[in-house]
């Protein structure tokens, strides 16, 4: 799956454009064949290879392995969600991540069921287990 800067296009394949060179080499002409890899929808040769999004297959956010902006933003909001309604900060939020099935965390039975119930969501519907939230926590998210 690629990208273009230019125009923004995720695409599977680029085109390929014929680029080939021709010179003059002791007397005879020489062609060089030269293929250029472009967008296919606005023909730019500034284009990426990206990862494809666990979630929808969409073509990754330039700075996220594993989503698609849109679906980079929609976990951002669920997490902040969960963040305002147990009242945690950052790092309160990583470590339940990190330690909340090993019952490494203080939480009383109901907060535990809650979150437990909360992140099980997330975790279906992002596709996603614990060590990858918890890196995308770590790295991406934005409070």
């Amino acid at each position: 799956m690629y990208r273009c800067h230019d125009c923004g296009e995720v695409f599977s394949e680029p085109s390929l454009v014929d680029v080939s060179q021709t010179h003059e080499y002791w007397g005879a002409t020489v062609t060089e064949p030269l293929f250029e890899e472009t967008c296919t929808a606005c023909g730019s040769d500034w284009i990426e290879e990206v990862n494809r999004c666990g979630v929808c297959g969409e073509g990754t956010a330039d700075d996220c392995k594993y989503f698609c902006i849109e679906c980079h933003e929609n976990l951002s909001f669920d997490l902040k969600m969960i963040q305002q309604e147990m009242d945690l900060d950052f790092e309160q939020l990583q470590d339940i991540i990190l330690e909340h099935f090993e019952g490494g965390y203080e939480f009383t039975k109901e907060q535990h069921l809650q979150l437990q119930k909360e992140l099980e969501v997330i975790q279906h519907d992002y596709k996603i287990d614990y060590k990858t939230l918890e890196d995308f926590i770590t790295e991406h998210f934005e409070w």
